[in-house]
């Protein structure tokens, strides 16, 4: 984990909805960003991982969630209180534009997004969830996933960087 003073409100850049080329609705660069700048925070209501678990299984009925690991505990549920950045769609992490951090501010762990690269203004905005590959193969098929249902269970939402490990080893749905 690591602290990050950039973590004020507004400070942010500004981000535009639009229909992705991606998957549906996607997250849009509304100016220019330059390589290593913050982008947005994946903001949420926090929840433990039983509750995620709970809603995850409401949430695969509709092939749509927005939970976020933070941490072994607590997910970010971004499905009611998200913003925009929630809409930022899974991407092959060699292809994707943004690189996740999670960071300690305030005593509280946040998703952090930064620019990989340039990211020019209009371009959509992706990074890889960190799904396992059993889980990418269930939702490619609509959630219909036979066998593949039985092999989802563990915790929910996206792992990422090293503030995730035990999080990480128990992944099978949330983005990391």
């Amino acid at each position: 984990l690591c602290k990050n003073s950039n973590l004020r409100p507004g400070r942010g850049k500004r981000l535009i909805m639009g229909i992705s080329r991606i998957h549906g609705w996607g997250a849009f660069a509304g100016e220019d960003i330059e390589r290593g700048e913050f982008v947005s925070e994946y903001k949420g209501e926090v929840i433990s991982q039983d509750e995620a678990e709970r809603r995850g299984q409401k949430y695969d009925m509709t092939a749509r969630s927005f939970l976020f690991n933070l941490n072994e505990d607590e997910v970010l549920d971004a499905t009611r209180m998200g913003n925009k950045m929630k809409f930022a769609n899974n991407q092959d992490p060699v292809l994707s534009n943004l690189r996740v951090r999670v960071v300690l501010k305030d005593g509280e762990h946040r998703i952090c997004m930064f620019a990989k690269r340039h990211i020019a203004m209009h371009e959509e905005l992706s990074f890889h969830y960190g799904y396992s590959q059993e889980h990418q193969r269930y939702i490619s098929v609509g959630g219909e996933g036979g066998d593949e249902r039985g092999e989802k269970k563990g915790k929910r939402g996206r792992d990422h960087g090293p503030a995730s490990t035990a999080a990480s080893a128990a992944k099978k749905r949330h983005k990391t």
